[in-house]
């Protein structure tokens, strides 16, 4: 089958069997206009290969319909190039299955425009591999609203980078579920900015683990609010090191419950400057 398959009814290019359709080399592929692709049955889509999907050119890869997208082979999702992907519409990304999304290499998904990031949906943002999210930018990074970020899995959340962590929002920060904070590593929370700590709910800073909080900056814990303070746990709270304990503000001392200050023990104290000491009051006691 070498003759030219440009100009083709849709009835015509539908009747291709699976095998014929394969059969085209990469000039009559070339040849296919953006209506015959669109004319494709998702039947015929699911039987294209790796090389059938390297023929085309990002314009006609960009004729997919949702539906035909949806049918791609993990195979033929995989061979996408860059420049196909960048030409994908937000209505064709999220029509990709969860499946099809793992498919995808970490250079695609690194070339994934803002506007692509955005459109991923909560499902497809947890199917996200480890290497995958390892090769998103800070500005791709950045682009993830709040319901999206929720969708990721807490191993996922730790396979960001330092610098990902780093380019996050208050506002995306405050969007994490308390399991999600759980599993974070304590190189990433040492990442946070004095904002986006301050941003944490206290049902986040109550879920933070003693090795995370001890890895915080002195600066860091003195930008934690009063509730935020009362949130920690008493045995969180009795991790902190000594110079971070003598960054606690006047207000952070006052906040503190009986029960947390309970469980500081006599170097904790000392470590407190007389200024802050003296916040202390008689239900401290």
């Amino acid at each position: 089958m070498r003759h030219a398959i440009g100009g083709f009814a849709a009835t015509q290019i539908q009747a291709l069997s699976a095998t014929n359709l394969s059969a085209l080399d990469a000039t009559q592929a070339a040849a296919l206009t953006t209506t015959e692709i669109a004319a494709l049955t998702t039947t015929q889509v699911a039987a294209l290969t790796a090389t059938d999907i390297g023929e085309l050119s990002a314009a006609q890869v960009g004729a997919f319909t949702a539906a035909q997208i949806a049918r791609l082979g993990t195979d033929a999702v995989d061979a996408l190039n860059t420049t196909q992907v960048a030409a994908l519409s937000t209505t064709q990304v999220r029509a990709f299955t969860a499946t099809q999304i793992t498919a995808l290499d970490a250079n695609d998904v690194h070339e994934l425009t803002t506007t692509q990031v955005g459109a991923l949906t909560s499902t497809q943002v947890r199917a996200l591999t480890g290497t995958n999210v390892a090769a998103l930018t800070t500005t791709q990074v950045g682009a993830f609203a709040a319901s999206q970020l929720q969708g990721f899995s807490s191993t996922t959340l730790a396979a960001l980078a330092d610098t990902q962590f780093a380019a996050l929002s208050a506002t995306q920060i405050g969007a994490f579920a308390a399991s999600q904070i759980s599993g974070l590593s304590a190189t990433n929370l040492a990442e946070l900015s004095v904002a986006n700590l301050a941003a944490l709910t206290t049902g986040q800073v109550r879920a933070l683990s003693a090795t995370n909080l001890s890895a915080l900056a002195d600066t860091q814990v003195a930008a934690f609010g009063a509730t935020q303070v009362q949130a920690l746990t008493a045995t969180t709270l009795s991790a902190l090191a000594d110079t971070q304990l003598g960054a606690l503000t006047s207000t952070q001392i006052a906040a503190l419950t009986a029960s947390q200050v309970h469980a500081l023990n006599a170097t904790n104290v000392a470590a407190r400057t007389e200024t802050p000491a003296a916040a202390f009051t008689a239900t401290h006691v």
